[in-house]
């Protein structure tokens, strides 16, 4: 009620500092509330242009605009808040106006619009100014993988788990990136090594070392980490049941109605093993498919299928 009397008395009936102070206030109750729709029709009012608007305004106006899914118009109000955030004003600023946030959130602002030599600027920046701000170094890490430098994305993980190697989520997001380039894997066995010593119980990283030694070729202690792990999953499944046959173990038994949702699974696995150029273990899956029609008999009709279009080929 107090901004809409505001808003429609003339300007110079309200004092500045009134106006810069209720408008500010309003505005981060209204983010509390995430009624982000609303501070952005604050945003576009004559009483918030007459503010400056301030730099504590254009934080809460980028932030609307973010959560709103508009990156370009809030990665404009983050670089105004920045070019303002030393300049005077007449109400008490904002804490975060003074902190890393705005240049992290104009960096994450640039990396959903798709400005990525400006979004790494940004970024480096960041860190530069904040380095022991261990969740700026995961969304850099994020976006330099997004957009293709998986060398610096894992030099940046290195540096949280450096400070924190305790952190799961560092560790968790090395894997990923190491495990999604076959010439990695060797890499991935290490990291994930290092991290289950960090977080032994972590069932994302036990998946993921059961994974990276799996397809760098160690699959007797791959069978031992699928057993720890102790998920029934298809793909887990799968998993163990080609390390186990790989190692010359007893596979796992699966249940009937399971056996299509394994079977498929498993499919993929040797197609990950092709891809990594694992010549040894396909070859060794190529001999040992009778323990694999015993318990996968979909799947190894699936691979004596494409084994024998190899030969032919």
């Amino acid at each position: 009620q107090a901004f809409r009397l505001m808003a429609s008395a003339p300007s110079e009936a309200t004092p500045p500092e009134l106006r810069e102070r209720l408008l500010t206030l309003m505005c981060s109750h209204l983010m509390v509330a995430q009624r982000f729709s609303t501070v952005a029709e604050i945003a576009a009012t004559p009483s918030a242009k007459a503010t400056g608007p301030t730099a504590s305004l254009h934080l809460l106006f980028g932030m609307a605009a973010f959560s709103q899914g508009r990156a370009k118009d809030a990665a404009s109000e983050f670089r105004q808040c920045i070019a303002k955030r030393n300049q005077p004003c007449l109400s008490p600023k904002l804490p975060d106006v003074q902190s890393e946030a705005p240049r992290h959130m104009l960096a994450l602002s640039l990396m959903r619009a798709g400005n990525k030599d400006e979004g790494r600027k940004q970024f480096q920046l960041t860190v530069d100014e904040s380095p022991a701000n261990l969740r700026i170094r995961l969304d850099f890490a994020n976006f330099l993988q997004e957009t293709g430098d998986s060398v610096a994305a894992l030099q940046q993980l290195h540096e949280v788990i450096a400070r924190q190697p305790f952190d799961t989520d560092a560790w968790r997001r090395g894997a990923e990136i190491a495990l999604g380039n076959p010439h990695y894997y060797e890499f991935a066995v290490d990291w994930t090594g290092e991290a289950l010593r960090n977080a032994p119980r972590d069932p994302r990283l036990l998946r993921a070392r059961g994974e990276a030694l799996l397809l760098a070729g160690d699959a007797g202690e791959a069978v031992e980490v699928w057993d720890r792990l102790g998920s029934k999953s298809p793909s887990d499944t799968a998993a163990h049941i080609c390390c186990a046959i790989l190692s010359d173990r007893t596979p796992r038994q699966v249940e009937p109605a399971m056996e299509p949702a394994v079977s498929a699974e498993f499919c993929q696995w040797f197609r990950r093993l092709v891809g990594a150029g694992a010549e040894s273990k396909i070859r060794s899956l190529q001999d040992r498919l009778d323990p694999l029609d015993k318990c996968l008999p979909s799947a190894a009709t699936t691979l004596k299928s494409i084994l024998a279009e190899a030969e032919a080929a």
